[in-house]
């Protein structure tokens, strides 16, 4: 069985569009449970949520032949407010909704009052965050183990707890708000643990403090990445797809977005790399794998929500991993020069 750690989140987004959505399922445990299961048949969410979180939404995950016996709920009230306002497809902004709410003119619901961002406190080992999983809500054995962006801590911690579980491999999408110069050495902790990481590039470029936009200059981050741990560096690259290295053969491969029509983003990245662990932890193909990925995603982006993906047919899948396949390459080649800025 696959585990996936993330959080579970009540989303308000406004589009690129200027279109407010309020109160969505999301949380990028969600998101990247639907795009393994895409793929797979068992995935085990293992999240906390407060009392507030709507039960209803837990019923629909286990309705949807999402295992949730990993969601530990608590006796308390928690924040599980989520703001993203997507000025284009590929940037996004998780602060000042009132600003953003203002600015198309519509009011801001009174849920999000009080509301700093979706990752207050995410960098900072001082501040225990109640949402985030710590090793004893790994309470089933797992045959690999997924971690969605969530505190540091975590972070920190639960990779170990998941090989004591019995994963063969651990993979790892970053907090953005610690891929900043100032974390490096925790970073490299990290990366001695898992077996596949998967940052943004806008998270390379924030943690590398680096303008060069030269795409040789992605291959050189992957390699300081893979030198500290992991096997596979995975970048993702919004509409450009994204590069996988391989450490072992030493090779990078451009794995092409599916052309569809985009509806929102939000989860997008979330979905790639569950779509990635659960075709990774099924076959052990690195390559195919970053196909699931991206195929995944690809469904997650026609629509608002999460469980929509799981309505992809086989044909669909068919379709799409066939289209992948026959364009992805090796090396870098036809990635724009401005794609990880």
């Amino acid at each position: 069985m696959l585990g996936i750690s993330g959080g579970l989140r009540i989303d308000h987004i406004i589009t690129p569009e200027r279109e407010a959505r309020p109160r969505a399922l999301g949380g990028n445990a969600v998101f990247a449970a639907v795009g393994a299961r895409v793929w797979i048949d068992e995935v085990n969410i293992i999240a906390r949520a407060g009392r507030n979180y709507p039960s209803e939404w837990v019923d629909l995950l286990q309705s949807r032949k999402l295992t949730t016996r990993g969601i530990h709920l608590l006796e308390t009230v928690q924040d599980h407010r989520t703001f993203y306002a997507y000025p284009d497809a590929n940037t996004r902004d998780d602060a000042n909704p009132s600003l953003h709410y203002g600015a198309i003119g519509a009011v801001m619901p009174e849920e999000l009052e009080g509301y700093v961002h979706s990752y207050a406190g995410q960098e900072d080992l001082r501040q225990i965050d109640p949402l985030a999983p710590i090793p004893g809500d790994l309470n089933c054995d797992v045959t690999a183990y997924h971690l969605a962006p969530m505190a540091l801590r975590s972070h920190l911690d639960m990779p170990g707890a998941a090989r004591a579980r019995g994963a063969t491999f651990v993979s790892l999408d970053p907090g953005e708000r610690y891929m900043v110069p100032t974390m490096w050495r925790h970073v490299e902790t990290i990366l001695s643990q898992i077996d596949v990481f998967m940052p943004s590039a806008m998270e390379v470029a924030s943690f590398f403090r680096f303008d060069n936009r030269n795409p040789v200059e992605m291959l050189r981050r992957m390699h300081w990445f893979a030198d500290r741990g992991p096997r596979i560096v995975v970048f993702k690259l919004g509409t450009d797809g994204s590069l996988v290295y391989l450490r072992d053969d030493d090779r990078v491969w451009h794995f092409p977005a599916v052309p569809v029509r985009v509806v929102d983003v939000t989860g997008a990245g979330d979905s790639y790399c569950g779509g990635f662990a659960g075709s990774l932890s099924a076959h052990g193909d690195a390559t195919e794998a970053a196909i699931a990925g991206t195929v995944a995603a690809s469904f997650a982006i026609e629509d608002y929500g999460a469980m929509h993906v799981l309505d992809a047919t086989q044909v669909m899948r068919d379709a799409r991993t066939a289209w992948v396949r026959e364009r992805m390459s090796q090396g870098v080649h036809g990635v724009r020069a401005g794609a990880i800025a």
